[in-house]
């Protein structure tokens, strides 16, 4: 009687692998590109905070005339940069500065991000990047101030300056 388990068990083995190995292909078979992409995406977005109610007359070097926020910075982003066209941008001794004009268009004024404040900023003519004059900033650093960089007689009015934001990698 021991005999009929083990006889029994290997001609349910056998069968089993029978009904698997039994199965035929019917058809043209198709094929699927799988593909699969894995990275970070960045919603990058700016936002300009202006010092509200600059007095008119003589300002001072360094006199704060806004802030420049950014959030949504992927986690393979090295920073940020702002730029802008030869137009409103220049790149001169090594630094980058924008030009701030008055809303009568006789009157501007150039400001800039100071890498004496910000550790790890550095400027350059944006050429490499295929833009204007642009300032490099580290993704450690979401807020800067920009700095009038001389002394300036600013008339009543609104000033504006058309800056670009864009995240980088090294």
């Amino acid at each position: 009687m021991r005999k009929f388990p083990v006889i029994a068990f290997a001609a349910f083995s056998l069968f089993s692998t029978s009904s698997f190995a039994a199965a035929s292909l019917s058809g043209s078979p198709v094929q699927v590109q799988a593909d699969v992409t894995v990275g970070t995406t960045s919603t990058l977005n700016a936002n300009w905070l202006p010092v509200t109610n600059l007095p008119a007359g003589l300002s001072q070097s360094g006199t704060r005339v806004g802030s420049l926020t950014v959030t949504g910075l992927g986690s393979s982003d090295a920073g940020w940069v702002v730029y802008a066209d030869g137009s409103t941008g220049e790149h001169t001794n090594s630094i980058t500065k924008y030009k701030f004009t008055h809303e009568s268009g006789r009157n501007s004024f150039y400001a800039l991000i100071s890498d004496k404040t910000y550790p790890g900023v550095n400027y350059g003519s944006g050429a490499g990047i295929g833009t204007g004059p642009a300032t490099f900033i580290p993704s450690n650093i979401t807020a800067v101030d920009f700095v009038t960089n001389t002394q300036n007689n600013l008339t009543a009015g609104v000033y504006s300056a058309t800056l670009s934001v864009s995240a980088y990698n090294n």
